[in-house]
Parts: structure tokens; sequence; C-alpha cells
């Protein structure tokens, strides 16, 4: 491991990656009870308000949605053309192909790139190393 970086920073880190995890979830569980009373439970999809002498909060009831691209390819033939426009084809990159991809190609002029945020992972070492 490399000497710059300390058992102590680790450790810290993981803690800090526990204590998000449970925040991000909190912090849903608290979202939602919020929206849920803007919204007077209703589950239909739309922005809710209330104004209070202390702000205005708001809250949006979404629905995500997504299709079965093989199903959808079994059965676009039978499709009106109002069905047919709700759907759009949203070009993607697959990241193993461009990777063969000279550095020089067409397809890398309208491509941009930019950094993710970080991976990390940490391993303990097996019982009865050190």
């Amino acid at each position: 491991m490399s000497k710059k970086v300390t058992k102590a920073m680790v450790d810290q880190w993981q803690k800090m990656k526990e204590k998000a995890a449970f925040y991000k979830a909190e912090e849903m569980v608290m979202r939602k009870a919020i929206v849920n009373l803007l919204s007077e439970g209703s589950e239909i999809r739309g922005k809710y308000a209330a104004e209070n002498k202390w702000g205005t909060i708001e809250g949006v009831v979404k629905t995500n949605i997504s299709i079965d691209d093989e199903e959808l390819q079994a059965v676009a033939h039978r499709l009106t053309p109002a069905e047919l426009d709700c759907i759009k084809y949203s070009p993607r990159i697959l990241r193993s192909k461009l990777d063969l991809v000279s550095q020089n190609a067409l397809i890398r002029k309208f491509i941009t790139e930019k950094p993710g945020a970080p991976g990390l992972t940490f391993k303990p070492p097996k019982k009865g190393k050190k």
C-alpha cells in the first residue's frame, strides 16, 4: 500500500461512507414524509407546496418510466403513430467499443468526456495476514 495512504485515512473514509449512507437513507425517509403531507397522500404527479410564516416548502411527486426494449421491438409494428411518438431513442456510447476506436476518429469530435467521481473500496486483510 502507498506510504501516503494511512490506515487512519481509510478508517475515517469508511466511517464517513457509513454516515453518508445512513443520512442519505434518513433524508429520503423525511423527504417522502414531507412530500406525502404536502400532496395529502396523492400519488398524482405534480408539484405541491405549503407556505408558512417561516417559509415555503415545495415538493414534487414523480414517476419513473422505463421500457422493455425487447418487448417493444416485438410489437412495434402494431403501435399507432401516436404511440410511436411517445418513444424517443437516445444514443448510448458503449465504452468498451469506444476504447477500440482511434483517438482521431470522427466520433470523438462529438463525444464529451468528463471526470467521474472516483471509486474506492477497501478489503481488510485475509485472516492470518497483517
